[in-house]
Order: structure tokens, then sequence, then C-alpha cells
């Protein structure tokens, strides 16, 4: 199943200030949009435990119930802006909405209905190799989420995926039998190989209990970010391609 390949150029501008864009990875507003119509429905509370600056809250206009969870301050910040500007611009209540600032790994579990999230996977474009690297070394190489040692999107690939396994543990608990949880991930170069971050997230959630319900692929446009490395390995002699897919996994507890 393939599920929209928009782009997020105008839609996001509709639901979220503009400051918004000072995040490295949103999730894009279409793309969420179809999520929501296809797998959640009205008077559902949603859960995004890593919510960044809050497109989740998109969901509030057509009729859910929203919790976020944001660990750095500047994104949950901005967040709570969208979360003004949404009621303010749509109706909805602002009671229908709790954001939280903090760990999701000692947050959770929190009831609800639904969890959709987008883990972080932006760090590990750079080439570098697997071992979780050094909270000290991060600030020429950080991506962009934040700098806190507790900041998934700072670590090398192996350690994310170690860390994510306690998220999702979390959001196994967080849900009833039945309950649906979708996660957007997508692969990633990192020393020069590709790392399939879908395949590993859909065998490390099967393991903590989930089955897969659903699978769907976005083709996603190429990154400026994404050009500058081209360029650049181009001069290098090395041929790269970036990857234009995420995964869409749709799972049951």
């Amino acid at each position: 199943m393939e599920l929209g390949t928009a782009k997020d150029t105008t839609v996001w501008k509709q639901y979220l200030v503009p400051e918004s864009k000072q995040h490295p990875a949103r999730f894009n507003a279409p793309m969420l949009i179809g999520i929501l119509e296809l797998w959640t429905k009205p008077g559902d509370l949603i859960l995004d435990p890593m919510m960044g600056v809050g497109t989740i809250l998109i969901a509030l206009t057509m009729g859910r119930r929203v919790i976020g969870i944001e660990l750095m301050k500047q994104w949950y910040d901005i967040a709570q802006r969208n979360l003004a500007f949404i009621c303010g611009k749509c109706g909805c209540s602002p009671d229908d909405a709790l954001l939280l600032q903090g760990d999701a790994a000692l947050l959770l579990p929190i009831p609800v209905d639904v969890v959709i999230t987008s883990p972080p996977y932006g760090y590990s474009i750079h080439d570098s190799s697997p071992e979780a690297m050094d909270f000290h070394s991060m600030e020429k190489l950080n991506f962009g989420y934040g700098h806190h040692p507790a900041q998934i999107g700072s670590y090398k690939y192996a350690q994310q995926r170690l860390l994510m396994r306690d998220i999702y543990k979390g959001c196994h608990s967080s849900l009833s039998a039945g309950g649906r949880m979708i996660l957007v991930t997508k692969d990633v170069t990192e020393a020069r190989q590709r790392v399939y971050v879908g395949a590993d997230t859909m065998t490390d959630c099967v393991n903590i209990g989930f089955s897969v319900e659903e699978r769907a692929i976005r083709r996603c446009a190429r990154t400026g970010l994404q050009e500058l490395q081209k360029a650049k390995r181009a001069k290098e002699g090395d041929i790269y391609e970036p990857i234009q897919t995420e995964d869409i996994v749709v799972y049951r507890r």
C-alpha cells in the first residue's frame, strides 16, 4: 500500500505557527492527515510520545483528542503555541489536548486508544561507526533535535535502536488489547551503507508483543541536506542515491 506523495510545503502552514519550521524533522502534515483518516476515529485519544513541535495536534481538527510528550523545551514551547493557534483558528478545545515536557521513557505508560509517532532517525545519516557517540562530542555533529543526554536523535543508530525499545515498551503498555500504534520510520545511510530502520523496528516491536496489521510506503521528495550530501560525495568519486521512501507500519497490541 502506498500512502500519498503530497509535499508538506504549504499544508503545515494551515495548522502550525511559522517557527515550527525550525524543527529538522516535522511530521509531514498530508501524511498525518491520511493516517488519522485511515486508522483512527473521532473521539480517539491519541498519544505522540515524541511530538516535536506538535504536528499531531492536527488531530484535534478531526475530532480526536491528543496527548503529546516532548523532551526538548524549545520544541515543547512551539507545540504550546501551535495548540493555541489551532484552537483559535479551528475552534478546537484546548481541553482536548495535554502536552507534557519530559522523557517519554519515564512518563509512559499513559492509557490511550492509539499511538502515532515518528522516532528520530536524522542523526544516523552521518557517516560513522555504529557505536553510541559520546554525549560531549555532540556539539559539532548533532543533527538538530537538541542537546540533552536523553535525546535519542543525538546517538548513532545502534544506540538509537536500543533506546527506542524502551519507548515502544511504554507504548505497548499504554494501549489496551487491540489498540493500534502507527510508526513512521525511514531507512538511513550510515557508514555509506543502508540501514534498514523499518525492518529493524518491525522486528523489535514484534518481539515486544505487537503484531503487524498493515504496512504502507510514502514516497518523499529529496531534502536539501540529501542534495548537499550527494554533491559532496560526487566530488569524492562516490555515487550516493538518497533514500526517498518512508515506512508507515500499523501495529496491534
